[in-house]
């Protein structure tokens, strides 16, 4: 009887974990379709609508317009005096990005968003969507798994339409969220027990200490925010490499 309550609490736990895991939202997009017939514009984009912003570039030149951020692209997107959105060129030369509400650093990765952290000590995300996958249109109308996405045509930044794909494909994406520490001269490294270390020494004792005492989940932005506010508000910490 033991046995049978024990099997039971395991399938209870197993259904339970692969109900979570399912919840994460997809979007597909149909084939042959652009992005903006497919998506709705609060998908696309950060924000509901463009918000006014400036583009602080390194040379202190600064230049000021509607801006919002194009998740499917990894882009901060701006509205020139024509009404045609476009892509920023040139982002290496980018100081920082800011709108009503955030700020905006690239580094090679693309763009992260700051979420927390102080102008010494940067924590930021890049939130992106990202293809998982393809559908192939059966000549019965159904759908099955492509396989991988690899040599997948991208997206075209300057119009915000899908390459054209044969017919027959559908592709699928998630929302994903990587986070970064990063100092003032745009230097991002993920944000993990190894580039922690890395950055502050394995030799002190604090950091180490902190990530024995708590069990910290690099993938939860609520515990990266605690251990940011740790290594700014500890006074006996090295200075980060």
């Amino acid at each position: 009887m033991k046995i049978s309550v024990i099997a039971l609490m395991i399938i209870s736990f197993a259904s339970s974990f692969a109900s979570s895991a399912q919840k994460a939202k997809t979007i597909t997009v149909n084939a042959g379709s652009s992005l903006n017939e497919a998506v709705p514009f609060n998908e696309i984009y950060l924000y509901p609508a463009f918000q006014n912003g400036s583009v602080h570039f390194k040379d202190g030149t600064l230049v000021t317009a509607k801006l919002n951020y194009h998740l499917f692209d990894d882009e901060i997107k701006f509205i020139n005096p024509k009404g045609d959105t476009l892509g920023i060129d040139n982002e290496a030369t980018i100081r920082f990005i800011s709108t009503t509400t955030d700020t905006f650093y690239y580094f090679r990765e693309g763009y992260v968003r700051r979420v927390g952290g102080n102008t010494s000590l940067l924590f930021a995300v890049q939130q992106k969507m990202k293809e998982i996958g393809k559908e192939q249109e059966s000549s019965y109308g159904q759908t099955t798994s492509a396989g991988s996405t690899q040599n997948t045509p991208s997206l075209d930044k300057n119009s915000g339409m899908l390459h054209r794909i044969p017919a027959n494909y559908n592709r699928i994406f998630t929302k994903e969220n990587r986070y970064f520490i990063g100092d003032r001269s745009n230097n991002f490294l993920a944000f993990n027990k190894k580039n922690l270390l890395k950055m502050y020494g394995k030799s002190d004792s604090g950091v180490s200490n902190y990530l024995k005492e708590n069990e910290i989940d690099f993938n939860k932005e609520q515990d990266l925010q605690k251990l940011i506010v740790f290594l700014q508000t500890s006074k006996n910490l090295i200075k980060p490499n």
